[in-house]
């Protein structure tokens, strides 16, 4: 297999992606480390500031390669991977007329809620056992609902697991959570969808 197939390959995978977003930024990075005084600093971080919109514009252009991608009412652009993984590129607004993209943790496990339901698991989420034995409708994938991710964290496995079917998802004790304890539990709610790419 060439060396440009097996990079295509590996940028499929969640991993692959994260690789891709550093390799592609270093040399702009670089060039900030490198700037000799102000003017050239802020050339260069605006240099970086564009890169980081061409490589997002690409991937929602290239978008029959994952699984899905879309974009929420704020901006941010999501890429749900055939590994299963979701990296999301969070906009963040710096002027009016300013903004860039900001790579997250990627997460595990995503769903889609309307709003009602969102705003159930908003309220309970302050203390992880609240949730516990809560179902949450799940709703298809379209514009106007809002993306739940679920992070990748060893107290997530150790704790609880996700009863999933066709109607929504249940988050499950698998072993006593000890009283002076509150395991992690990642997740984030996105904003309502507003675009959607594939």
């Amino acid at each position: 297999m060439a060396s440009n197939e097996v990079r295509e390959q590996k940028s499929l995978t969640t991993e692959g992606l994260f690789d891709e977003w550093g390799s592609f930024l270093e040399v702009y990075e670089l060039r900030i480390d490198q700037a000799k005084g102000a003017k050239e600093r802020n050339e260069a971080q605006n240099e970086l500031r564009e890169a980081k919109k061409v490589f997002v514009a690409r991937l929602k252009k290239e978008a029959e390669k994952f699984d899905h991608v879309f974009e929420t009412e704020k901006g941010s652009v999501y890429v749900v991977m055939h590994d299963g993984g979701i990296v999301r590129f969070k906009k963040q607004q710096q002027a009016p007329d300013l903004f860039e993209y900001r790579i997250q943790p990627p997460s595990q496990r995503i769903f889609y809620l309307d709003h009602e339901v969102s705003e159930k698991f908003i309220q309970l989420r302050e203390h992880v056992r609240n949730l516990i034995d809560h179902e949450f409708r799940t709703t298809s994938y379209k514009i106007g609902v809002q993306p739940i991710e679920f992070g990748d964290d060893p107290d997530i496995d150790e704790y609880f697991e996700f009863e999933v079917n066709p109607e929504g998802f249940t988050v499950r004790l698998k072993k006593d959570i000890p009283a002076y304890s509150e395991p992690a539990f990642p997740n984030h709610i996105g904003h309502p969808i507003s675009m959607i790419f594939k």
